[in-house]
């Protein structure tokens, strides 16, 4: 998805409560890398959630997100509704934000996810995503014209931590692309470490 900030480091605040059928959650994050030179340093992600089950096989979940950049210079606050479905490995997901950015038009994105255990604490990951919506009319809005991404990952867990190494790449045309860097958007190679507490 074409998230204008990319988090690198955050501090979350979590509340659960669980009932038979599903699970309403609410939190806040507050990631301190933001890669915008846009005199915002930090971005405040407010969220609540729903989640259950059909059945044993299937389930969903519901989100709405709310991002806040203090201390922007120009006001780009602005919420996020995302869905999910998840059946055996299989994750169909829809985000939509109406207003996206503060500019009055609407980003949509759809995508699939599977992921299955290829061997013993080793996973595989694919991933196919389409981003379209009003805000693309004018690419200028965003530097970005409508685009698909994909990615295929490995991932292998020990003693708590997990690592993943993805290939990355997308069809956006070569007026948008950027080929290096922490913002790149073709051909990439991403190797991630993350622990859960």
């Amino acid at each position: 998805m074409a998230r204008r900030s990319v988090p690198l480091s955050a501090v979350g605040f979590l509340s659960l409560f669980n009932h038979e059928c599903c699970t309403y959650y609410l939190k806040s994050r507050f990631p301190t890398g933001h890669p915008v030179d846009d005199g915002a340093t930090v971005e405040l992600d407010l969220l609540a959630g729903y989640a259950g089950a059909i059945n044993d096989d299937i389930t969903y979940d519901a989100i709405l997100f709310y991002y806040q950049y203090p201390g922007d210079e120009v006001d780009q606050d602005f919420a996020e509704l995302k869905l999910g479905l998840n059946y055996n490995g299989f994750r169909l997901g829809y985000e939509h934000a109406p207003d996206y950015i503060n500019s009055g038009k609407a980003y949509q994105y759809l995508y699939l996810n599977y992921q299955t255990e290829i061997a013993e604490s080793v996973g595989l990951e694919l991933h196919v995503g389409s981003s379209f919506g009003e805000v693309f009319d004018d690419p200028t809005t965003l530097m970005l014209d409508k685009y698909r991404d994909y990615s295929v990952g490995v991932t292998k867990s020990f003693n708590g931590v997990d690592l993943k190494l993805a290939y990355v790449n997308t069809d956006i045309s070569s007026t948008y692309a950027v080929d290096n860097g922490h913002m790149a958007n073709q051909d990439a190679v991403v190797f991630s470490v993350s622990k859960s507490f």
